[in-house]
């Protein structure tokens, strides 16, 4: 007859030596262990028997792809399932929340930007799954991390040598990409219309009276030159 543990108290087991590909799909065909049974005595364990949180908190594993504790025997695809599970059994979420960290862009003369560097694979696959999730959170726990990845995303739009590097699920997150930017309207310049003036047409009235002005204005000048050089005038040199 099989003997019986309670959950936690398990014999440790040896990690398989079976191939990666075989291993990683025992590990999704195992149940999520949401029962709340498990989950008040994993608890209570934690809280009272003094049994470290960190045995049962799951990370990810970049090696498998999956969100496990150190014993890979509880395992999470994604990463909100994963949350939520160190939440359940009273982990703080900052002991096991890493900063939303985005993959350092591709340069050919950097071998740790290779997709192949293990720590480069680790944040892309992360990123990724943070990106997808906040896309559509579904509680707030979620909103709280869709929030610090919209924040980290915008922090790298902000630099120009980083903005090129975004993905359109990126940008739209942001509210950036160019499907959701409205395209600058051009500036419609009215002329504005100066109204000319025409010259005022006079009368033939007051031209008359205008000419006659001037010709007084003329003799007037034609008979004080005349008088200045002629009679009395003249002999007292031009002044009366």
């Amino acid at each position: 007859m099989k003997q019986l543990h309670l959950p936690g108290m398990e014999p440790k087991q040896k990690i398989s030596n079976e191939p990666k590909s075989a291993y990683v799909e025992k590990q999704k065909a195992k149940q999520k262990p949401t029962d709340p049974i498990v989950n008040h005595v994993i608890k209570t364990m934690v809280q009272y028997d003094d049994v470290p949180a960190e045995d049962y908190a799951v990370k990810y594993n970049p090696t498998t792809g999956l969100f496990s504790n150190k014993e890979r025997d509880i395992a999470f695809q994604n990463y909100n399932d994963a949350e939520k599970w160190n939440q359940s059994i009273g982990v703080q979420k900052k002991t096991v929340k890493e900063k939303p960290v985005r993959p350092r862009p591709f340069k050919n003369e950097d071998p740790t930007t290779y997709p192949s560097n293990p720590k480069q694979k680790r944040d892309m696959s992360l990123w990724d799954m943070m990106v997808e999730s906040a896309k559509k959170p579904k509680d707030r726990y979620d909103r709280e991390d869709a929030k610090e990845v919209k924040k980290t995303i915008m922090e790298n739009y902000n630099k120009p040598t980083m903005r090129k590097y975004l993905s359109d699920d990126e940008l739209k997150l942001i509210g950036k990409h160019k499907s959701q930017l409205k395209p600058v309207e051009p500036i419609n310049i009215v002329p504005i219309n100066i109204p000319r003036f025409e010259p005022i047409k006079k009368d033939p009235e007051t031209e008359r009276l205008e000419a006659r002005f001037k010709e007084i204005i003329r003799e007037n000048e034609e008979e004080k030159i005349k008088n200045e050089n002629t009679g009395i005038g003249g002999l007292l040199g031009g002044k009366i």
